[in-house]
């Protein structure tokens, strides 16, 4: 009603949806009060007893995890400026003086570069990077995956490698660094703890961070785009992060826990993998 009495009017609405995924808020949370809802001690908390309804009418929806209020403000910036109402963007200003730092450049010619990651890198992750490798064929897109507590050069654990069609002998574990993230042009992590770690150390990364559930949905809702469009129209979309997204842990839980891990992330490559092929 507020948009129709402002067009009415003859003045533009504009509505900006601070989404803060709970698990944020929750590592946010100094006083405690989510552990105590979650005990029932505070009735009708938002997020934990009382539901949450986000407006499906947003004009931008702004996701604060890991970022500081300057550069979760610049996604207002950019989409009043974007959909015309007012160019609030500074100015880039360049100095003969300034040293430039030389990244590479991210272009169709280059391959997708797509990072996996889990706890340990040896499970889930490992998984992930093999199956996805096999899928994708000859598709110009590249997999690797890390582990936020990585073993260093591990192989990949034998249980899990026994799901696989064809498992790998050479894959060998690694931690997650800066310069992994830095390379990635899309990170999928197994559960949103992952998601929190990676934003926790390299808030930086913000726009290209997803749970594999998280963006498979989103690659659902998106049909029709393919590749590098397909990621950015994600990162404008980005889905609020729900627990069924979560891939559940089998490292030594037996072979049917590894079995149960393995065709949900089938499942979801099958929706990612061919979404992210640039159309030749």
């Amino acid at each position: 009603q507020v948009r129709s009495m402002v067009a009415e009017a003859g003045g533009a609405f504009f509505l900006i949806h601070v989404a803060t995924p709970v698990e944020e808020c929750e590592r946010r949370d100094r006083k405690g009060l989510y552990a105590k809802a979650r005990r029932g001690e505070i009735p009708e908390f938002t997020g934990i007893s009382s539901p949450y309804e986000e407006p499906d009418d947003a004009d931008v929806r702004v996701d604060t995890t890991g970022r500081t209020i300057e550069d979760a403000l610049d996604d207002v910036v950019e989409s009043l400026a974007e959909r015309g109402h007012l160019d609030l963007r500074r100015p880039t200003i360049t100095s003969e003086l300034s040293p430039v730092v030389d990244q590479a450049p991210q272009t169709a010619d280059e391959p997708l570069r797509v990072l996996f990651v889990c706890t340990a890198n040896i499970c889930r992750s490992a998984y992930l990077e093999i199956a996805a490798r096999a899928l994708a064929g000859d598709r110009r897109i590249t997999f690797t995956s890390a582990g936020t507590h990585g073993f260093d050069a591990s192989a990949m654990d034998g249980v899990m490698a026994t799901t696989l069609t064809s498992a790998d002998p050479d894959f060998r574990s690694r931690p997650l660094t800066r310069d992994i993230v830095e390379e990635a042009d899309l990170i999928l992590t197994a559960e949103s703890s992952h998601r929190a770690f990676v934003l926790e150390e390299h808030p930086q990364a913000l726009r290209k961070v997803f749970t594999v559930g998280q963006f498979a949905r989103t690659v659902e809702e998106l049909p029709d785009l393919r590749g590098r469009e397909l990621i950015v129209a994600a990162r404008q979309r980005r889905l609020a992060p729900h627990p069924d997204d979560d891939i559940a842990d089998p490292y030594r839980r037996g072979d049917a826990a590894s079995e149960a891990a393995a065709g949900r992330m089938s499942t979801m490559l099958s929706v990612i993998v061919p979404a992210l092929a640039e159309e030749t």
